[in-house]
């Protein structure tokens, strides 16, 4: 949520060929209303897990998790203030960071995002896929260019019990 407006996404996949979209959609509790947008999505394969929202001058800064299990984009977009009024809208994510480089094996399942600060985010692991197959993790991640970001630094979070 953000700007006083609850956005959701879905992890399901729309799509032809190439070109693919998730679902998106903006409540405005005051007024009962829903915005609808696509979201395009920067690969073959990913699906949008997790958000953090950050209202700006322009819209909604939207940061998110695009995954699959070999996969694993931060991307960012901004929903614009006006529009939405139909389905054809369509946002463009860039791909602030490819995290699958930093991970040996695939990486965990990253469900959720939040913001712990400025270029700073949080990653949360669902350990339960077919089972329960670990702990719940959380890792930071420091958005590139950021004031904390620090070239070649490992990003590294606290790890939850299961």
């Amino acid at each position: 949520a953000a700007g006083g407006r609850v956005v959701g996404v879905s992890e399901m996949v729309e799509g032809n060929g190439r070109k693919r979209w998730s679902p998106l959609g903006i409540y405005d509790p005051e007024t009962g209303r829903w915005r609808n947008f696509r979201v395009a999505l920067t690969s073959d394969t990913g699906k949008l897990s997790g958000l953090s929202c950050t209202s700006t001058p322009g819209g909604i800064r939207v940061t998110a998790i695009e995954r699959h299990f070999d996969l694993l984009h931060v991307v960012r977009f901004t929903i614009p203030r006006r529009g939405g009024e139909n389905e054809v809208d369509r946002l463009k994510p860039r791909v602030l960071a490819d995290l699958r480089p930093r991970f040996q094996e695939t990486p965990p399942n990253f469900e959720g995002l939040e913001a712990a600060g400025p270029g700073r985010f949080l990653l949360i692991t669902d350990n339960d896929w077919r089972g329960v197959r670990g702990p719940t993790e959380m890792i930071f991640f420091e958005e590139p260019g950021s004031v904390l970001a620090r070239p070649g630094a490992p990003s590294l979070g606290a790890t939850l019990p299961p």
